[in-house]
């Protein structure tokens, strides 16, 4: 079976999680992003351009096997919302997180960065770049459990990205669907700064010692492409 006709199936289905959906973006759901996105957007958030061009959703992100759009679905209702575009070789910008302020709002953020980790990986992707404002140390911790080892925080345009690579030591576990339901377990605090410590120590050593792996790819991308090219986010590539 071909694997991007099996994947735009599953997508389509969704992948379920505990209390919602996360499936492909459908033009049906035009007006329930839209506001969702004008109620959901932090003050200092990373600019988020897909609402300005809501129409191009599907030309942009579902027309190309590496790109794609994801919302979570509960019942009908959007709760959040996810894109991966493919723009370098070998690395993938999530761009577009969003998702409603309710108590299962970060178990939602949680379930679309699974399964955009998870598209990034089966399309190849050695490198994958976080556009969102969200805590580093709870990012790199949960990342590390998907397979992706924390590189840098840095800034592109006045904005914080996050760059994270694929750990190529151990076998990600991005395919297994039993533990989308674990996802939004919250260790103790103490626990938990454990842990992020050690995902970011982890990383350091990763850095270190994949970079032979690493340089295949532009480790040092100086230009990050917005996924809308007409947007007015959008940042001019390199002169060759």
């Amino acid at each position: 079976m071909n694997t991007n006709s099996s994947l735009a199936e599953e997508y389509e289905r969704g992948r379920s999680f505990d209390g919602f959906l996360v499936r492909s973006f459908r033009a049906s759901d035009r007006q329930k992003v839209l506001s969702l996105h004008a109620s959901a957007t932090p003050v200092a958030s990373v600019p988020c351009d897909c609402t300005a061009n809501i129409d191009r959703i599907q030309e942009i992100y579902l027309r190309h096997p590496r790109n794609h759009f994801w919302v979570a679905d509960a019942h009908g209702e959007i709760l959040g919302t996810v894109g991966i575009g493919v723009q370098d070789e070998e690395v993938a910008h999530l761009h577009c997180l969003r998702a409603v302020d309710n108590p299962i709002s970060n178990l939602v953020r949680k379930g679309l960065v699974q399964v955009a980790a998870n598209h990034a990986h089966l399309h190849g992707c050695l490198k994958l770049i976080l556009h969102a404002q969200v805590d580093v140390g709870r990012a790199a911790e949960f990342l590390h459990r998907l397979g992706f080892q924390f590189s840098r925080q840095r800034e592109v345009d006045a904005q914080s990205v996050l760059e994270f690579y694929l750990n190529l030591y151990e076998q990600p576990e991005l395919l297994a669907v039993n533990r989308a339901t674990r996802i939004g377990a919250t260790p103790g605090e103490s626990s938990s700064g454990r842990m992020r410590g050690k995902a970011v120590a982890d990383a350091n050593a990763h850095h270190a010692s994949a970079s032979s792996a690493r340089g295949r790819i532009n480790a040092t991308i100086r230009h990050v492409p917005a996924p809308f090219p007409d947007s007015v986010t959008q940042i001019e590539p390199p002169a060759t």
